[in-house]
């Protein structure tokens, strides 16, 4: 699912919240040393994100919020914001020439030599949060 996360809207957040559990509390946070990436730059889309692909040809970020059911992807196209939303048991994460994040037929690729280094930390984070949400 893909949401305008532009403005705030409680209902968007309604929706996030039931899909993928409420924000981590600021213990929570503290104890997994955050709960957020650093940007990312994407390299290529599925046909998924038609309206969030830029049509200029300057570098797209996304930066990666994790939830305790799941990830919030947000995806920055010039001054909106958009948020992909993926519980964990549609999460699917690919590490070949790209950094890359499936869920249900999307994708989203991100450039693997930059990403992937300053991002290391975080995504064994997520990896871990995804096997012990999937244990239960």
């Amino acid at each position: 699912m893909i949401l305008n996360l532009t403005y705030y809207s409680k209902e968007n957040n309604n929706k996030i919240d039931a899909i993928l559990g409420e924000k981590f509390n600021l213990i929570k946070r503290l104890k997994l040393k955050g709960t957020g990436s650093r940007r990312m730059i994407i390299e290529n889309f599925s046909s998924h994100f038609i309206k969030v692909k830029s049509n200029f040809n300057d570098i797209q970020y996304a930066n990666i919020e994790l939830r305790p059911k799941g990830i919030v992807v947000h995806i920055t196209k010039g001054i909106e914001n958009y948020g992909w939303i993926i519980p964990f048991f549609r999460l699917s994460i690919f590490s070949s020439n790209f950094f890359s994040i499936h869920s249900e037929g999307a994708y989203i690729n991100f450039n693997k030599l930059k990403s992937l280094k300053e991002n290391k930390h975080f995504i064994r984070k997520l990896l871990l949060n995804q096997l012990n949400a999937s244990s239960f």
